[in-house]
């Protein structure tokens, strides 16, 4: 039996809510190029900080309701950010409060995900550091079918709503290109979304490698090493020595042939002849690749 495809709706909060209603009227309006029926929830991720702004609800909570009575079919659920000690952050103004921003909003999108929704995600209206996070998130996990979007009007308004006025209303719904990373590079999409901390997993491969780089080795993995020597670079890079990686199961070879392995590995990465002691610097070459998940499941 085929699941019913569920959608989630992703938004940020800040000092013009009305784009969210707004947002949803285009995705629930049939006459919307991409409209999606099957629209059950919207994610609002906010700082517990709320301005009204350029807002027709002067308080959080008057918006709550207003949502709640106009879209009876939508659960609401509200995405606050909050620091080690369950205290909502009041703004995204350091170091810290931005990866704790980017870490919740990745978070929850990755489970939205493993719950099989369809996601739109919305960078209008919200507050400029939390929309960049939703983008970054975007790349990092969105498929087929997801959506990124952006609301654009010419001239501000506070109306809650578009349809019904389309005649007067500049109003647009946009879809904003996505770079799918989990097509591009599926070795550090794995390794991000199996990461407990995503920002620091980002931050390790923007020092040790270049995504050009992680091809190289996730191709040189997967295309030129067998089973065998997969489970010498795995154990290898766990700290073994040769003689151990040798006893181990699936491997069953002398501490020669193990060294030998390793040999002929280097020189088919590097292209050359190889002399001396190189286990440590091809090792170490590949410890970017080694560290992923994706090595270890493969």
């Amino acid at each position: 039996m085929t699941m019913k495809q569920r959608s989630v709706m992703i938004a940020t909060l800040g000092f013009a809510p009305q784009i969210i209603t707004r947002t949803v009227d285009f995705l629930r309006w049939p006459k919307f190029w991409y409209a999606d029926p099957a629209l059950e929830r919207v994610i609002l991720v906010r700082t517990g900080r709320y301005n009204a702004g350029h807002s027709p609800w002067p308080t959080l909570n008057h918006f709550r309701h207003y949502f709640e009575e106009t879209y009876p079919q939508i659960i609401l659920e509200e995405l606050p950010i909050k620091d080690s000690a369950g205290n909502e952050v009041q703004d995204v103004e350091t170091v810290a409060n931005s990866e704790l921003t980017f870490n919740t909003i990745f978070g929850r999108v990755k489970t939205l995900k493993a719950e099989g929704y369809r996601c739109h995600g919305v960078i209008a209206g919200g507050r400029k550091s939390m929309t960049i996070y939703l983008m970054v998130t975007a790349q990092l996990l969105f498929s087929e079918g997801d959506k990124l979007w952006h609301l654009i009007s010419d001239k501000e308004t506070q109306e809650p709503h578009v349809l019904g006025v389309e005649s007067e209303d500049s109003s647009t719904l946009v879809e904003v290109p996505t770079y799918y990373l989990a097509n591009a590079l599926p070795m550090l999409h794995q390794l991000v979304i199996n990461s407990h901390n995503p920002a620091s997993a980002l931050r390790h491969y923007q020092r040790h490698a270049t995504p050009a780089q992680l091809w190289q080795l996730d191709a040189f993995y997967k295309a030129e090493c067998d089973n065998i020597d997969r489970r010498i670079l795995r154990l290898a890079y766990l700290g073994m020595s040769n003689r151990e990686i040798g006893e181990q199961d699936g491997v069953n070879l002398s501490e020669s042939a193990v060294i030998n392995r390793i040999r002929n590995m280097a020189e088919r990465f590097y292209g050359r002849k190889m002399s001396g002691r190189i286990r440590s610097k091809f090792i170490d070459d590949l410890s970017p690749y080694l560290k992923s998940e994706d090595a270890f499941n493969s």
